[in-house]
């Protein structure tokens, strides 16, 4: 069976994992309260920077039309 480490490693390298690899895993995360609850906090901070991410990626349509308008001037000047 793997140490707590090794499957932090695993977890945080984000690397695919072949099926043995995955049945340790699981296994292991099946019977360790802790490395199951960072598993949970790993997803959260995923979705959170996800959600962040698309939050500020997002542009309104009048920041886009004033962009192209900008080109615009640009290109004729």
């Amino acid at each position: 069976m793997r140490k707590c480490r090794e499957i932090v490693q695993i977890l945080a390298s984000g690397e695919r994992l072949g099926l043995i690899n995955r049945i340790e895993l699981w296994l292991h995360l099946s019977m360790c309260g802790n490395c199951s609850r960072f598993v949970s906090h790993l997803r959260i901070m995923k979705n959170s920077f996800l959600n962040l991410f698309k939050k500020m990626t997002v542009v309104d349509k009048d920041t886009v039309k004033k962009l192209e308008q900008d080109m615009l001037d640009n290109i004729k000047n």
